[in-house]
């Protein structure tokens, strides 16, 4: 005699005529609204990565000076650290998520802080008089921080 002690999934985690973030919430037990935020946030945060990528922001003072200590370094030990480092920055975030409850929020409020900090590129376009890589696509990103650190801090980031 087989028994499946494999619990049965809501519906709205496999009916693929369910809305994305109603599958998305009920999986990850984040409200409906915060995972629409983080895939909306996510999504402009890669188009601005892929204009700062091809555009030269590889040479803008800014990172040159953020990455001047790896200078010394040959570049594969150079590149090999900053991708250690992207993983268990990566690692850590996942963990946290999974763990739901504070850690869910503060990966929130890191992403963001890290896209309320693209306010650099309008700025600095003011200040220089001079656009920068990255500038156009940087727009909307500062707004979409403000509103994941609100969600983030008013703990409407539901856990499970």
């Amino acid at each position: 005699m087989t028994t499946s002690i494999a619990r049965e999934r809501p519906a709205a985690l496999t009916d693929a005529r369910a809305p994305l973030a109603s599958r998305a919430s009920r999986w990850s037990g984040s409200s409906a609204s915060t995972s629409v935020g983080v895939i909306v946030a996510s999504s402009a945060f890669l188009a601005h990565l892929t204009d700062e990528a091809l555009f030269g922001m590889h040479d803008d003072p800014l990172i040159a000076t953020a990455y001047a200590w790896l200078a010394p370094l040959g570049a594969r030990h150079a590149a090999y650290l900053v991708f250690q480092i992207t993983v268990a920055i990566g690692l850590g975030a996942s963990l946290l998520v999974a763990a739901g409850g504070w850690g869910r929020r503060a990966v929130l409020f890191g992403f963001g802080l890290a896209l309320l900090a693209e306010a650099h590129h309008p700025l600095r376009a003011l200040l220089n008089g001079a656009g920068n890589a990255g500038l156009l696509t940087s727009l909307p990103l500062p707004i979409l921080g403000a509103l994941l650190l609100r969600r983030a801090l008013s703990g409407r980031a539901r856990s499970s």
